[in-house]
């Protein structure tokens, strides 16, 4: 078996020669990657003789599957080249004037490395000739990574059934716990590209997840880990191609049914969250495939069902609840391919992967286990997914000229209907209600904290062009996408009461935290408010909190692309490519508020590889290129959303309602009040719609006028060795290193420092704007900053002042990752046994991860706080988490008879690097680099690199654990179209600690209890059970 090729071996008999001279013809085919068309491949043939001479032939290709037909004559140089291939099986016949016709089969899909074909006759009668095609090397392309053909692999190896494990295959890419989706080549799990069909499917709010289709309906997977081509941009990280099922000539109809039972599942050991050893799941799916001609030759349909059910329960030690989820879902797909003639192909595709998840509450009891009352009457219903059509037309114009384009749409709402929407939140920390003073007790009908709508439409359109002249392939194309997103989030029940406390927590705009106190007199009130307790100090509090935001948003991303490759010799290519990307996210769905506008991005991609024996057996590649990240729409419903925020404080009695909702029963009257004798209600940013329309903000303040989108360079050397007696082998060097980075950063130290003075504004005026965390802006951290504000204009009395900080003066270190992997790789094609597999060594060190944060879980890409204070970046340099000094991959198969085989996949990484974090300690804060400063410009967070009272660098907290994972299948052949497949995964239940607690302190210079401590293990032990019968 050969997952980069999805071919075979092939023996047929040649006739007698017509001449008594001996010759080679070798019959090469180069597949481009297409991601323009969407499902297609470029094919070049190239005949030559035995003495390296052109050989003038005819080239036909035909698809076994759906008769279409093209016939090309060799140019000058021996060449034939076959634009916009749809990927399937296809005979490839030689007719040579002189020469006997040799026909044979070959398996193209889009994305295919290069085939070779080749033919030996000794010219002499009566003499039998063996054909063969063995795996070739792709000239054309200098990307890395790994290809699979999902049914191959699935049926021989066990495999998780996600793009994400099959990302995990890839060389150089590592698990991420915090964010279940792959790193790769140093990146941040949001950083990556996602296609299907050629459309983009990447959750355009967060850049954290892609539209999926039903796994069954996948043909082919293609995951780039480097030396992208011009055509692709919008990603740092890797970038993952998906082509679905198309229909044929034959009908065929298949049926796959999947069981995971809870009683064939192990548990995973309990974690100071979590009681693992009460989890539960059951999971049941199946899925139904229709495929096969509507028109024969013509017209060809392939449609699948795939219902599913599961159920779930875990729960959660520290909130003493319970979760059940249960869920009955039927994702479907379909794909309509229209061939109006052999030059002329329509393709259509649509899915629709909506799932609806019933979320029902319980009270928990840890110490025993028990599960106590259904918390609220009503389940909360969370839907995920959405309807995505993608239709693809290619025209092959003549031999030189063809063009595609592409168009695509998908929409999704994720708007959660919550089951008690008429129920506030309520925690007391009185110890009252029945708790412990101080600690949260979770009291009345709520179940959830935050209700949320999110409804987010995705537009695509593409045109590309491809040239084939003389020594040159030539790609170009422009590319628009807009994207519109409804998003608002707000406190559940009736939040003009919001969420109620019992005792007064303190709060602060990090909503909610939770330091707790048992008085009014020892209440640390929020920064500002100044509440003065007028009744008696030792009366209980009741706190009352509401926050809504949210609005419309639209993002808009542009492009223009070239590529040129180019035969500068017989054994040299040269790739060329310049792509220009525009950005632009806008605060409404008008055009005229844009919040960032980045045009005329330009990336460069430069590659060349060599043929070094001439024989297509041996390619060594070097590839050099730059690619920009696009913007995440979250950067903008986080920064330039409507917002409307209440924070009010009463007095209680210690009383509440004796009813299923347990209000605090307080006077409203009595409301504590600040030294202005006005409530503290007024925290109010900007406007909230209630219809979530457009927001009405300043974006000239939240955006540096230079700000640029995050960029990453890229070098590669690689070497590749092919059929050493059915052996593959490469080697690859690669170097990554981010030159830009985009994030909100913090102003107001070099605003009180540098520019209030140099402006006259004296500073207890430059105080009362920017005390308490004042202003962020989206920059470049590292270079300097331009924006305009009009809060100083009592002070200067213009309308509004323009702000100019440079990058000393802001105090914010260059952002840095590096970026370094040698990668091995070998392959042994199926022969009754194959063995595929990688090893990488790498490093990669720097002061920032990448858009979000593994060390706290932000996932806000582009906004987290890595830049909101200019001591974080004290002493912030280091191993990243997405660091491995080693990573291994090794899967295969094995027939052991005719009926029945086995097939493993292990997968070692070494440990992970975790940080120490806790508080800045008070000599920063008065006598260090960026001390003097008033208390409030300083984080009392514990975000940074200094832990009980030492400094602990970035990633030199501590070492976490090496991970192993071996899954084994056994394969029952029941017959020619029928099987059952027993998948054991960690069959040796093996217990590692995938993610581990790194903050090391709650309460400044002392341990906290949890640091060290594992939040979650690897997947423990698990049976699954599946057939598959072909009709």
């Amino acid at each position: 078996m050969n997952l980069s090729v999805k071919s075979s071996f092939f023996y047929n008999h040649l006739g007698y020669s017509m001449k008594k001279i001996a010759f080679f013809i070798l019959v090469a085919f180069i597949s481009a990657f297409s991601f323009t068309q969407s499902s297609s491949a470029d094919i070049t043939t190239e005949v030559i003789d035995e003495s390296g001479n052109q050989v003038e032939a005819n080239v036909t290709i035909t698809n076994t599957g759906t008769n279409l037909t093209r016939t090309e004559s060799t140019d000058e140089e021996g060449f034939a080249q076959f634009s916009a291939v749809p990927a399937g099986n296809y005979l490839i016949s030689i007719n040579a004037p002189g020469y006997n016709r040799y026909s044979s089969e070959v398996s193209i899909s889009a994305g295919d490395n290069s085939v070779l074909a080749r033919i030996i006759s000794s010219g002499l009668e009566d003499v039998v000739v063996t054909a063969f095609i063995e795996k070739s090397l792709n000239f054309e392309s200098n990307e890395t990574g790994i290809k699979v053909d999902v049914d191959d692999l699935y049926f021989r190896t066990p495999q998780s059934r996600s793009l994400e494990n099959i990302m995990l295959l890839a060389p150089q890419a590592t698990f991420n716990q915090e964010f279940g989706i792959p790193s790769v080549s140093g990146s941040t799990s949001a950083e990556n590209g996602f296609y299907i069909n050629g459309f983009n499917v990447v959750n355009q709010v967060s850049l954290l997840g892609y539209e999926s289709v039903p796994f069954d309906f996948i043909d082919t997977v293609d995951v780039k880990a480097g030396g992208f081509q011009a055509e692709f941009g919008k990603v740092t990280g890797g970038l993952t191609y998906v082509t679905t099922r198309s229909g044929t000539n034959e009908f065929e109809a298949k049926l796959r049914v999947r069981y995971a039972p809870d009683a064939l599942a192990w548990d995973q050991p309990n974690t100071y969250i979590a009681d693992n050893d009460a989890d539960e799941f059951d999971s049941y799916a199946y899925s139904v495939m229709f495929s096969g001609p509507i028109v024969e030759d013509r017209l060809f349909y392939s449609v699948i069902a795939n219902p599913s059910t599961s159920r779930q329960f875990f729960a959660g030690e520290t909130s003493g609840r319970g979760y059940k989820y249960d869920s009955r879902n039927a994702t479907y797909a379909a794909k309509i391919d229209a061939y109006f003639d052999d030059n002329n192909i329509l393709e259509l595709t649509y899915f629709n992967n909506s799932t609806r998840r019933n979320e029902r509450t319980y009270a928990w009891t840890s110490s025993t286990n028990t599960l106590g009352d259904q918390v609220g009457d009503t389940p909360t219903v969370q839907p995920f997914g959405g309807e995505t059509y993608i239709a693809s037309f290619t025209s092959v114009i003549n031999d030189v000229f063809s063009l595609n384009y592409l168009y695509g749409e998908t929409g999704t709402d994720t708007t959660a209907i919550l089951g008690e929407t008429g129920c506030n939140i309520v925690r007391d920390y009185s110890g009252i209600g029945g708790g412990e003073l101080g600690v949260n007790f979770n009291m009345g009908c709520w179940t959830d904290t935050l209700q949320s709508v999110t409804v987010t439409e995705n537009y695509v359109n593409k045109l590309t062009f491809d040239v084939d002249v003389e020594n040159h392939f030539i790609r170009f194309g422009y590319e628009q996408e807009v994207v519109k997103v409804r998003d608002a989030t707000e406190t559940v029940g009736n939040t003009t009461k919001g969420i109620y406390y019992y005792d007064a927590p303190q709060i602060n705009d990090n909503f909610p935290s939770y330091y707790f106190t048992d008085t009014c007199a020892t209440w640390p009130v929020p920064a500002g408010a100044s509440v003065e307790c007028d009744a008696d100090p030792t009366t209980p509090i009741v706190v009352a909190i509401g926050y809504q935001t949210g609005g419309n948003f639209k993002g808009e991303n542009s492009a223009f692309f070239i590529q040129d490759s180019i035969q500068v010799s017989d054994n040299w290519l040269l790739n060329v490519g310049l792509r220009w990307d525009t950005f632009t996210n806008f605060t409404g769905t008008a055009d005229a508020s844009p919040f960032i506008d980045s045009e005329n991005n330009l990336n460069i991609r430069l590659g060349a590889t060599w043929d070094v024996k001439g024989d297509n057996s041996e390619k060594m590649g070097l590839f050099l290129g730059n690619y920009r990240n696009q913007l995440a729409l979250n950067t903008a419903v986080r920064l330039a959303g409507g917002e409307y925020y209440f924070l009010n404080y009463y007095e209680w009695g210690g009383e509440y309602t004796n009813d299923r909702y347990q209000y605090p029963i307080f006077n409203e009257a009595d409301e504590l009040t600040a030294v202005d004798d006005t409530p503290y209600d007024d925290r109010k940013q900007n406007a909230y719609y209630e219809d979530y329309g457009d927001t009405n903000v300043d974006v000239a303040e939240l955006t540096s006028t230079n700000v640029k989108p995050s960029s990453t360079t890229e070098f590669i050397w690689s070497y590749d060795w092919n059929d050493i007696d059915g052996w593959a082998f490469g080697v690859s060097y690669t170097y990554r290193e981010m030159d830009t980075v985009m994030e909100d950063i913090l102003t107001d130290q070099a605003v009180y420092r540098d520019w209030c003075p140099a402006n006259g504004i004296s500073a207890a005026d430059c105080y009362s704007v920017t005390d308490g965390a004042h202003h962020y802006v989206i920059a470049n951290p590292g270079e300097d900053v331009t924006y305009s504000t009009p809060d100083f204009s009592a002070f200067t009395g213009n309308a509004r002042d323009t702000i100019s900080l440079t990058a000393e003066q802001l105090g914010y270190i260059k952002p840095e990752r590096t970026y370094h992997a040698v990668d091995f790789t070998f392959e042994k094609t199926w022969d009754r046994y194959f063995i595929s597999g990688s090893a990488t060594v790498m490093s990669l060190k720097g002061t920032y991860e990448g858009g979000v944060d593994s060390r706290s879980g932000q996932d806000d890409y582009g906004i987290t706080e890595a830049y909101d204070h200019p001591e974080s970046d004290f002493y912030n340099y280091g191993l990243l988490p997405n660091h491995r000094d080693f990573k291994a991959n090794v899967f295969g198969g094995y027939d052991i008879t005719d009926n029945i085989s086995f097939g493993y996949s292990f997968r070692y990484e070494s440990a992970r690097y975790y940080s120490c974090q806790g508080a800045l300690p008070n000599y920063y804060r008065t006598d260090g680099p960026t001390g003097g400063f008033p208390s409030t410009f300083y984080s009392t967070g514990f975000s940074y690199n200094f832990c009980h009272g030492n400094i602990v660098p970035r990633g030199q907290g501590f070492k976490g654990d090496e991970l192993y994972s071996l899954d084994t299948s056994f394969n029952f052949k029941i017959d020619d179209s029928s099987f059952i497949q027993i998948n054991m995964f960690n069959p040796f239940n093996l217990k590692g600690v995938d993610q581990y607690q790194n903050t090391g302190e709650v309460s400044a210079g002392e341990v906290w209890e949890r640091y060290q401590q594992p939040l979650s293990y690897v997947s423990p032990r698990q049976i699954i059970l599946e057939y598959v019968k072909t009709f």
